[in-house]
């Protein structure tokens, strides 16, 4: 007989077990989102230059020029290449050929407005010999470089972390359970970044803005969406 009701014990204990074992967790969902501050560290500025002929090879020869000038400043300026393009015209239906056109866009990033004049200067220079030339220059501009909005980051992932893990030990003492974070998922919200604004100029090297522009903190924040499951 005393076997027997140890018997009963053991199952009873074991199909307490598996109630326990099968029984839905409490999930929570949660998110928070981390904001910082960047200091821009590095300017930006650029060109994009046209040139219309037509004779196809008068426009590549015009394109070499500026290449040449740009790759001048190769450390600070980077463009994908340029290209031709033919033009047309409509009369009484009909395409015509109307020349062709060069464009070239160029990219520039310093630590001193006078670097980029110099690039400016080298570029306005060919450009005052040819009138066929149009120089669109972009504004100057303050930025965040990527390797300081990679440290940036970093560090708020570090936060992100420590806020998920605290709240993780918040919520296990509020539940009498242990809550653990799951499907973690970090995203990333740079910061708007301020509109380039574009004025088309004819040659002219006072054309060229140089002077610096204002530094201006940019905010970058981090949106961070996490479960938490607890038992």
């Amino acid at each position: 007989m005393k076997y027997v009701i140890v018997a009963l014990l053991v199952l009873a204990s074991a199909t307490a077990f598996a109630r326990v074992k099968i029984k839905d967790p409490m999930v929570i969902t949660d998110s928070v989102t981390i904001s910082s501050s960047a200091k821009p560290d590095i300017m930006e500025s650029g060109m994009t230059v046209q040139y219309k002929s037509q004779n196809y090879a008068a426009v590549a020869s015009a394109m070499e020029k500026i290449t040449g000038a740009v790759k001048k400043s190769k450390d600070i300026c980077t463009f994908s290449g340029y290209r031709i393009s033919p033009e047309y015209q409509y009369v009484d239906g009909k395409q015509i050929n109307d020349g062709y056109m060069g464009y070239l866009d160029f990219d520039c990033k310093f630590n001193s407005a006078p670097v980029y004049e110099a690039v400016g200067n080298d570029v306005f220079a060919i450009a005052d010999a040819d009138s066929a030339y149009l120089l669109t220059s972009k504004q100057i501009r303050w930025s965040v470089s990527r390797k300081v909005m990679d440290a940036q980051r970093s560090q708020m992932k570090i936060e992100a972390i420590k806020t998920v893990l605290r709240t993780a030990r918040d919520y296990s003492r509020a539940s009498g359970l242990h809550c653990t974070p799951k499907d973690i998922n970090l995203e990333y919200n740079d910061f708007s970044p301020v509109a380039r604004e574009y004025s088309a100029v004819r040659a002219s090297k006072t054309s060229i803005q140089v002077s610096e522009p204002d530094k201006t903190d940019q905010t970058v924040s981090l949106s961070v969406k996490y479960n938490y499951v607890c038992r």
